[in-house]
Parts: structure tokens; C-alpha cells; sequence
């Protein structure tokens, strides 16, 4: 009797395995992906775990663990590998700026590649640097810096600005098992810190249509009181820094402090809102079209906000999802939420790895 009773439970969990699988096939794969990407980071725990979910998946998708799920699942672990070892092991030229003496950098010159985050007393400006003022000339260089200003300055993604520092190269902790700073850097691409001496000097003038949008809503924005200012520029754009301390803990004591990241319902209602606007122009211009094509006229301005944003990884998720399902539905193919959730975080980790 408990043998039967065994048996029973194992299929019954098998069963829902194989239906879950099969309903998300892209999670053996996005699992396989990330198996390749925990083992160059040598995270063995993860890996084990990975490796097993991933080859429980083929088992359930396929009748046997056969020669084309195994291959299939070492391609996409070994597409994980070399993405990850790109970052964690990356081939850096002469003119890399962590190849050259840091002490003797005292401006630099290059592209924000993401918006400065703002603290309370604190700018953290993220530079792609393409020039060094070493020895009294300037010289060519690739590569990113984090640098720290004291003070506060807002600085979009693509500005041009050159600016006084101090550069040193990141460490980490020498305790076993804890937070490696700077290889938490080094995923994201940045081998060398420092402190920025001086406000930064933005030499280019030409800003981008989305880059205008959003110091136009933030120019609005400055003729509401400090604590709707805050609220309304976290809410629309994912910026918490004028948030006030009594607001920002009474949304951790009621649990809604999620709403203050950019995310999911936020591209939600982007799209309802988005969908509804293009209606209403083609119907003024008496324009009829399919609602597969209506949606699909509604995804442009809903990956402008996410770039507008700065394309957090929550943000490029929802994007991502939606975009999914719009493509699945337009073409009468089934879908789930389940699996576009795996094909977002696949393209996301194959694109970012760092997101991992």
C-alpha cells in the first residue's frame, strides 16, 4: 500500500513537472544559460542547483535525457560561460585605463552610460571614458569609471563631460564569503574608481528628444512642494532621491515601497494609457486597423519610457514580457506568463550578465 501510495506521488509530481515544463519550455534553456554563467563565477551551490533544473526540464519536455537535450542544453551553458567570462575575464588593450599609472590622471573626459545616482549629500557619476590627461597631454583610453562627487548633480546618460579626479583601483574584502566589491564592479564592466575633485564640465550641448522630455517634467516639477516632487519623480521616473525620510519610511512600514522602482505596472499602465492614445489619433485621422496592429504601434512608446528611465532591469523585464506576449497574440499562438518571464530574464542576462 505505501508503495502504491509512493508510486502515486511520483507521477503525480512528475506530471506536474512535465505540465509545467511544458508550458514554459524556455526555462530548461534560460536555467542552462545561467548554469554556464554561475560556472565561470565559480559558484559551485548554484551551479549544482542550476544544472539540475535545468536537466529536470529536458527530462520532463523529452521522453529521455537524449544526445539533442543534452547538446542543446551544453550550447546554451556554454553561451552563459563565455558571456560571463567576458566580463569576469576580459581582454583589455594598452590603452585600457586601468592599464595606466591612475596616480598620474588628473582629468578625464567621456560619456555618462547611465544617469548619476543621487544620495543625500552624494553623486555617484558612471563615465565611459574616452580621454586622460596624463603628463600634461591627453591621450586616447577606453573603459568605465564610477566616480564620487560631494554634492548633488544630475547628470543624464549620454552627457559629454570632463572633469577633475582622483582615481584608484577597487578592492575587496580579504574575509571569506563576503561581499567582493570589486567584483561586483568588474561585472558591470568598471575597473577603476575615484573621486571627482571638481563639478564636472558638460562640453556637449545636443540632448536627445527623450533626454529634453524628461528635464521638461522635471522643470514641471519643481513648482510642486518637496514631498510631491519627491513622490511624483520616483513614481515616473524611478529617481528616489528627493524622496523625504519621514515619506520614504512610512512606504516601508505600509509595504508599498516597490511602487517607487520602476517596474511592471508601471510599463502596465504605460500601455493601457499608450494603446488608448494611438486609438483615439487614427480615429480622428479615420484610420481603421486590427487591434493586433494597434498593439503593436503601442510598443515603441512603451520601450521610449523604459529608455527614458534609464532601462532598469524591472523596467526591461515588464518591456520585455509585454513584447512577448504582443508577438504571441498578434500571431494566434499560445502563451504564459511563466515562460515569457524566462525568455525576458534569458535576453536580459544574455545582454547584461551583471543582472545575474
Amino acid at each position: 500500500m505505501e508503495k502504491r501510495t509512493e508510486k502515486g506521488l511520483n507521477s503525480t509530481v512528475f506530471f506536474i513537472l512535465k505540465d509545467f515544463y511544458f508550458k514554459s519550455p524556455f526555462s530548461p534553456l534560460c536555467a542552462s544559460l545561467v548554469t554556464g554563467m554561475l560556472l565561470a563565477n565559480c559558484e559551485w551551490l548554484f551551479f549544482c542547483v542550476s544544472a539540475f533544473i535545468s536537466l529536470l526540464g529536458l527530462f520532463c519536455i523529452s521522453k529521455k535525457v537524449g544526445a539533442k537535450a543534452c547538446f542543446l542544453a551544453l550550447i546554451f551553458a556554454a553561451l552563459g560561460y563565455w558571456n560571463a567570462s567576458k566580463i569576469l575575464n576580459p581582454k583589455l588593450g594598452k590603452d585600457h585605463i586601468s592599464q595606466l599609472s591612475l596616480e598620474e590622471i588628473t582629468k578625464v573626459e567621456g560619456y555618462t552610460f547611465k544617469p548619476s545616482d543621487l544620495s543625500m549629500q552624494r553623486t555617484t557619476i558612471y563615465l565611459e571614458v574616452k580621454r586622460a590627461f596624463v603628463n600634461n597631454k591627453w591621450i586616447k583610453v577606453k573603459g568605465r569609471l564610477k566616480l564620487n562627487y560631494r554634492g548633488k548633480l544630475q547628470l543624464n546618460q549620454g552627457a559629454f563631460i570632463r572633469v577633475k579626479v582622483k582615481l584608484r583601483k577597487p578592492t575587496g574584502y580579504f574575509n571569506p564569503g563576503s561581499f567582493q566589491y570589486h567584483k561586483y564592479l568588474q561585472r558591470q564592466g568598471i575597473l577603476v574608481i575615484g573621486s571627482a575633485l571638481s563639478p564636472p564640465e558638460i562640453l556637449n550641448t545636443s540632448k536627445s528628444t527623450l533626454t529634453l522630455i524628461r528635464e521638461h517634467y522635471l522643470y514641471a516639477l519643481s513648482f510642486a512642494s518637496p514631498k510631491t516632487r519627491g513622490i511624483l519623480k520616483a513614481l515616473i521616473l524611478g529617481q528616489r532621491d528627493e524622496i523625504l525620510q519621514d515619506v520614504r519610511e512610512l512606504f516601508q512600514i505600509t509595504g508599498v515601497s516597490h511602487i517607487l522602482a520602476v517596474s511592471g505596472i508601471h510599463v502596465s499602465v504605460l500601455f493601457l494609457f499608450s494603446t488608448y492614445f494611438v486609438k483615439i489619433i487614427l480615429k480622428w485621422l479615420h484610420i481603421n486597423i486590427s487591434k493586433n496592429i494597434l498593439t503593436f504601434l503601442s510598443l515603441p512608446l512603451v520601450w521610449g519610457y523604459i529608455y527614458l528611465v534609464g532601462g532598469p532591469p524591472s523596467a526591461l523585464r515588464a518591456g520585455l514580457m509585454f513584447t512577448t506576449t504582443v508577438f504571441l497574440v498578434s500571431f494566434y499562438r499560445p502563451f504564459s506568463a511563466v515562460n515569457n518571464l524566462f525568455i525576458a530574464a534569458f535576453f536580459i542576462l544574455l545582454i547584461n550578465p551583471s543582472s545575474l
